[in-house]
């Protein structure tokens, strides 16, 4: 009897050692698989802030990228509407014809002023057809000197040359990205060379061009400027990878990008924007192609690619406090997890029967994007405290609902069968949806949804898990930069970017559609030159601030007003023919005389041209123009049309 109660008790106390030893091994194995999990997060997450640190210098690297694209090609523009004036001018079509001496000297004198004033060009010269300079005035920007040069030189032999003698009648010649040469060789220290060409033409005989030598240097300043956009080093380069500029400066190496990007730069050339890995940085880069069709370029002087080093260790200095906060997150959820190990083997039996439901919270709760649960009918079963702080819902509020604040942006408002459709074919789905807030603002998603099956005896449900993550900000974003990229900064009116734009859409539908038709109007300001000389540039501005500003408010919302430059508009307004076209150009111009005639002495001259079919992009542009030549020229303060192209 004693000797079966002592087995009795040292087989109860084995059984009772056994039991315990496979509580804590199973006690260790489950708390080796959650600090697993939970590594594997902080990993994660730290890939994450990384990424999106990244992503955020990327999206400066292209804001960056094509502020200086605006800033160029805003300077180019002035500099083309200059060659052409200079190259029309009664000096320079007097002095090309018989060149005299004195009519060469008040070419200089006005050259001379016109270089110290602006200091946006170094170089004014007229060279005849053979390439031989008849007049060059040279100015140094770092002195602020002009000085009229004696020794002139040939250059016949220079590739802008041989650009030039392609030259049609009123085309502009672009050779923009090289460095300067004198009588072949580079000129030390390294000076940015920027030309553009306009031929003298008078009577249908070219007798010689008109070069400027724009102040490269000047540009290539104010594009450091555009550094406090962000810090990442910039630099541009040619089309065959040659550096342009470059903040820690460039050497004159030929293809030195090309070099560093190797097996790499084949890609880069096909492709307008992307980024290259390098190997502790990524580049981001850009290209830019300033030949407008309207311009005579040569492959290799019109294009340029703009770069940035995104590098790893600045975006990992960066992130330092983000990643720094996250392993805190995990030290925490460490400390998480051994209480909840705890619990659970407290209550195994419970956490038994709940392990599909505690598997798709942890799930989802232990992400940083917002998240909502949904059972099979479309019931809210769980949301996470990131779901309440992005929309202002409680989840007392919503457990239990349909999610209604959701909203596909294809106008299906009942979104629960907008999940169904798409989950139904393809097992999950992600994309863009609006969402409405506890205030009843509209914002932006990015959702992702997928399903998770309960694989228990106890829980064979389908849940729909959907992640999503605020991008109202970065779709405003965008929407500003559209907006950047399209309008005047002066007057606010749309710029010639936009207008060259839509001109075409109008052009491609007009075409397309036998019933589409438009008509286009030139404007431009009578006298205004002596609003600038007698009142100043900032009156000028004010008035073309105000004439834009009445314009758009006598036009409908589907005409497009735009800014061409200087005090010259353009005004496309579609189906609308030239009797309708000519009574609202008169309303302008009548307008325009009652408000400024009298204080500025400022009037306005309209060209019209009404599409016709079969009619070209030039042809309708050319018209226009012809028309406000005439207006000008029959006394101003006019509206004028052609409708024959002979004309033109």
């Amino acid at each position: 009897m004693a000797k079966y109660s002592l087995d009795s008790k040292l087989t109860t106390l084995s059984h009772s050692q056994s039991k315990s030893l496979w509580f804590w091994v199973g006690f260790v194995l489950f708390i080796a698989i959650m600090t697993g999990a939970s590594t594997w997060y902080y990993l994660l997450e730290k890939h994450d802030i990384l990424d999106e640190e990244k992503q955020v210098q990327l999206e400066l690297a292209y804001a960056t990228e094509e502020a200086a694209f605006v800033l160029f090609d805003k300077k180019f523009n002035h500099a083309e509407d200059l060659a052409r004036v200079l190259s029309k001018t009664e000096l320079t079509r007097a002095f090309a014809i018989s060149q005299p001496k004195a009519i060469k000297q008040r070419i200089e004198d006005r050259w001379s002023l016109l270089l110290k004033n602006s200091n946006a060009y170094t170089q004014l010269r007229y060279v005849d057809i053979n390439g031989q300079e008849q007049i060059r005035v040279n100015y140094d920007p770092e002195t602020g000197l002009v000085d009229v040069a004696d020794k002139l030189q040939n250059k016949a032999s220079r590739d802008y040359m041989q650009l030039a003698a392609k030259l049609q009648q009123d085309q502009i010649a672009l050779s923009a990205f090289d460095f300067e040469r004198e009588n072949g060789k580079y000129v030390y220290p390294l000076q940015q060379a920027g030309r553009l060409i306009s031929s003298v033409d008078f009577n249908g005989q070219r007798y010689g061009y008109i070069i400027i030598n724009m102040n490269m240097a000047d540009f290539y300043q104010q594009f450091r400027l555009l550094n406090v956009i962000s810090d990442l080093p910039f630099m541009v380069s040619s089309h065959n990878g040659s550096c342009l500029f470059a903040q820690t400066g460039c050497e004159l190496q030929e293809t030195q990008l090309k070099q560093q990007l190797q097996s790499q730069w084949s890609s880069i050339l096909q492709q307008p924007q992307g980024k290259a890995k390098l190997a502790s940085s990524e580049l981001v880069y850009t290209w830019f192609d300033f030949s407008n069709g309207e311009h005579l370029t040569d492959k290799l002087h019109s294009k340029v690619l703009f770069t940035a080093q995104i590098k790893d260790e600045y975006v990992n200095a960066l992130a330092e406090k983000d990643v720094a906060k996250a392993l805190r997150n995990f030290y925490f959820r460490l400390l998480a997890i051994a209480f909840i190990v705890l619990v659970v083997f407290i209550n195994a039996q419970r956490w038994v029967n709940q392990l599909q439901t505690q598997k798709l919270l942890l799930r989802a709760f232990g992400t940083m994007s917002s998240v909502i649960i949904l059972d099979s009918k479309g019931k809210i079963v769980g949301v996470n405290q990131a779901f309440t702080e992005l929309l202002g819902f409680s989840r007392h509020a919503v457990v239990g609902a349909e999610p209604n604040m959701l909203v596909s942006t294809e106008g299906q408002q009942d979104f629960w069968s907008f999940i169904t459709t798409r989950i139904n074919s393809a097992g999950r789905w992600q994309g863009e949806v609006k969402a409405y807030n506890h205030s009843g603002e509209e914002i932006m998603l990015w959702l992702e949804i997928n399903t998770v099956k309960g694989n228990s005896q106890l829980d064979k449900q389908v849940y729909f898990v959907i992640n999503f993550i605020d991008i109202t900000k970065q779709k405003n974003h965008a929407k500003r930069l559209e907006a950047l990229s399209s309008t005047d900064v002066l007057t606010g009116s749309f710029n010639r970017r936009y207008f060259d734009t839509e001109f075409k859409k109008m052009i491609n539908n007009a075409k397309r559609y036998g019933n589409s038709y438009f008509t286009l109007a030139i404007l431009d300001l009578d006298h205004f030159k002596q609003v600038n000389d007698k009142h100043g540039h900032f009156i000028g501005d004010e008035v073309l601030k105000r004439v834009a500003q009445s314009c758009n408010t006598l036009l409908r919302e589907t005409d497009c007003f735009c800014r061409l430059g200087g005090e010259e508009f353009a005004i496309l307004m579609p189906q609308t023919n030239t009797d309708a076209a000519l009574v609202v150009c008169n309303r302008i111009r009548e307008h325009i005389k009652s408000e400024f005639d009298l204080d500025y002495g400022v009037t306005c001259s309209i060209g019209l041209c009404e599409y016709r079919p079969q009619m070209t992009h030039d042809q309708v542009y050319k018209m226009a123009d012809k028309a406000l030549y005439k207006a000008k020229a029959s006394g101003r303060d006019k509206v004028l049309h052609i409708q024959d192209q002979a004309l033109a």
